[in-house]
């Protein structure tokens, strides 16, 4: 459950992260967009990724951060930092939320993130 009581799916991967603590890219890349994970409030963001090279048909999603909203990316390389979440929920632990799609269809990052590494 939501902090709102509300149930929902949980689409990702949530990895502890400290306002403005570096973020990295997992993958060769191209960053696409800028994308927000709440449509009414803009002060939260992300970025999107799509994979090149031997990533090719991955594309990955970062909430709850600030970064580059374009150009090529390289394992390893810095692509923002992270947001201080505490600002819109006072009681929740800082952190990344990280979205894997494959061919477009989502899947576990767990997963992604164990092969790939």
């Amino acid at each position: 459950k939501s902090d709102t009581g509300k149930n929902y799916v949980h689409e990702g991967l949530d990895i502890i992260s400290h306002p403005d603590e570096y973020v990295y890219s997992p993958i060769e890349g191209k960053v696409v967009r800028q994308i927000f994970p709440y449509k009414n409030d803009q002060s939260l963001e992300g970025i999107e990724i799509v994979g090149t090279g031997k990533y090719s048909n991955y594309k990955i999603r970062f909430f709850y951060l600030q970064g580059n909203y374009s150009g090529d990316v390289k394992p390893g390389q810095v692509i923002g930092t992270a947001q201080d979440l505490t600002i819109k929920y006072p009681k929740i632990t800082n952190h990344i939320h990280v979205e894997v799609r494959f061919l477009e269809n989502l899947i576990d990052p767990h997963d992604f993130f164990r092969k790939s590494f």
